[in-house]
């Protein structure tokens, strides 16, 4: 199992930053740990997975990697999902 941190933000204050949450994902994600990483983001992600095969320490992708390209996602920018431990 590998802890990963999901930033989340507050949709009803456009987009202020609260945190990090932990989520724990297996090594080889599957469709359901996709789906406890969206959970926490804002919106409606719904681009194409960024999770590879198997999850490295340090491994980290930009949250707008979730939307489609046609969602505005300027205040989403500079923040990652990333691999603790």
């Amino acid at each position: 199992m590998k802890t990963v941190l999901v930033p989340t933000f507050d949709e009803f204050n456009k987009y202020a930053f609260i945190g990090y949450k932990e989520v724990k994902v297996k090594n080889k994600p599957t469709y359901k740990d996709l789906n406890k990483i969206e959970t926490l983001l804002p919106g409606c992600p719904q681009g194409s997975s960024p999770l590879p095969d198997n999850l490295n320490n340090g491994w980290s992708v930009d949250v707008r990697r979730f939307y489609d390209i046609r969602q505005n996602t300027k205040k989403l920018k500079g923040y990652k999902v990333f691999v603790k431990n």
